[in-house]
């Protein structure tokens, strides 16, 4: 559906409409619908226009203060809410005889916050151990050894990777890749 304005003026307008909407809401959808344009013609401009391209990283600028400071305002500041009983009575305070309400405060937001101002100290830590090829081939190597044959290279690290998988879970390389490691099964035949 093309709602796209014909003459300049109402473009004008709308490309106003679009990226006010916008700056308050930081929904594409809702703004694109308050300034009566379709996400074709959006993208149209953004790709055609400098001007409004421009206008609109700023609008997503303004969209993204506004959207962190009410994170802010609800992980510091908390949120008010009213209390009701599970069968949605309202939780009446016996002091002040009225509703009972409750501050409440987002850990989610705060984390998120803290994230994202401080990422070397609260981001996830991840710990890469590297190996050599020395250490992968020697584990090879013993694979290979146990299995009495010399393997090429390829198969040399997928048995190593076998290995020390095994070896995660309690069992010795150089099995029937079963999980029997050689033992006979219940048929007798180790397979």
């Amino acid at each position: 559906m093309s709602k796209k304005p014909t003459n300049r003026g109402t473009r004008k307008t709308a490309k106003r409409a679009a990226l006010s909407a916008y700056a308050q809401t930081g929904n594409l959808r809702l703004a694109l619908e308050a300034a009566r344009i379709g996400r074709r013609t959006h993208y149209d401009w953004l790709r055609d226009d400098p001007e409004y391209a421009a206008a609109f990283e700023r609008a997503r600028e303004e969209a993204a203060d506004r959207l962190e400071e009410e994170a802010v305002r609800r992980a510091i500041e908390g949120v008010r809410r009213k209390r009701f009983t599970s069968r949605g009575d309202p939780v009446i305070d016996p002091e002040t005889k009225k509703q009972y309400e409750e501050l409440i405060y987002s850990d989610t937001l705060l984390i998120f916050l803290l994230k994202g101002l401080r990422p070397e100290k609260f981001r996830e830590s991840v710990t890469v151990v590297q190996t050599t090829g020395v250490q992968v081939h020697q584990v090879a190597g013993d694979v290979a050894a146990m299995a009495g044959t010399v393997l090429p290279p390829a198969e040399a690290v997928q048995a190593a990777l076998r290995a020390a998988a095994l070896k995660q879970i309690g069992q010795e390389p150089g099995g029937n890749g079963n999980g029997h490691n050689g033992e006979k099964d219940a048929k007798g035949d180790g397979q």
